[in-house]
This record gives structure tokens, sequence and C-alpha cells, in this order.
């Protein structure tokens, strides 16, 4: 693990985790954002890890992967549910954005659930439009995934435009 920054806001700080370190001490984190492992242990070794910390323990981490030369993908965003709605996925959203304009990316994508209405919330006020539909998307998942009451079927792709500096 490498700490990138000293000190943000109220202790916090940015790490940078290997693959392997971010499956041993993000696993509940991960597992918040993904409900399957296989899913996760395919995108994972091939990602850029970052996770938000405080003089005790990991509250949030964002997991990107590239997708071709120009774009990053958010293949995984959690916070710790009792550390939700208090700015710390913006934290974590603002890191990825500047280590996509130092890799020269010029596009952030995420995907999210059809029926994941906080996460699409959230992108939205992040600056991210709506750009695809991956449908069925989580028929390949072993176990069905429900939330509000709806199973997911379609993955919502979002997409934000990095201007260069």
């Amino acid at each position: 693990m490498m700490k990138l920054q000293t000190r943000l806001t109220d202790g916090l700080t940015i790490w940078a985790l290997t693959p392997i370190e971010a499956r041993r001490e993000l696993a509940t984190l991960l597992f918040l954002a993904d409900e399957s492992w296989s899913m996760i242990d395919q995108y994972l070794p091939m990602s850029t890890i970052f996770a938000l910390k405080d003089a005790k323990q990991f509250l949030g981490s964002i997991v990107l992967q590239a997708q071709g030369a120009a774009s990053l993908e958010i293949m995984n965003l959690a916070v710790l549910p009792a550390k939700q709605r208090s700015g710390l996925g913006h934290i974590l959203m603002a890191a990825a954005e500047n280590y996509a304009r130092q890799n020269q990316c010029q596009r952030l994508l995420v995907g999210t659930g059809d029926a994941s209405l906080q996460n699409i919330a959230f992108y939205v006020h992040s600056g991210f439009r709506f750009a695809e539909i991956r449908r069925d998307f989580f028929k390949q998942y072993p176990q069905p995934i429900v939330e509000a009451g709806i199973q997911l079927r379609d993955m919502i792709v979002l997409d934000k435009v990095l201007l260069q500096s």
C-alpha cells in the first residue's frame, strides 16, 4: 500500500493498493458494490485501486480499469454504510478524475443496476450522463440481485467527458 496524500480532510488519507492488497484489505467494501466474488476477481487483477482511510479503517474505495487508450471505467465504488452521504464518494470520484487526467484519459465510464436509483442520482449529480444500456447484464451473476424490491436485469452505463487541462 502506498499513501498518496498525507491529509485530505478530517484526518483522511488516500491510498493506492495492489489488487492483492485490495482483496485482503477492502473485501467488505468491494462486496458492498458488487455481490459476486467471481465478477470482482475478473476485474480486480487488471485494475487501479484507491481507498480512503481514517486513523482506524478504510472507509471507501474505488476500482478503475482502462477501457482503450482514452477511457477509464469505474468498476467498483463503495463507502461504508455508516459513512455514506458524507462526501466520501465525491472525494473518491475526484481521485478517479485526477488519475484519469494524469493518464490522458478523456472519459470516465460507470455502470450500475437499472434499479439502483441512489447510485444513478449520485453519478448524475457528479456530472455523468446516460450513455448506454447493457441489456440482461445481470444474468451472468450466479445469484439474482435485488435492490429496492426489484431484481436487477440491465446495466445502466453513464459517462463523463473530462476536459483536458
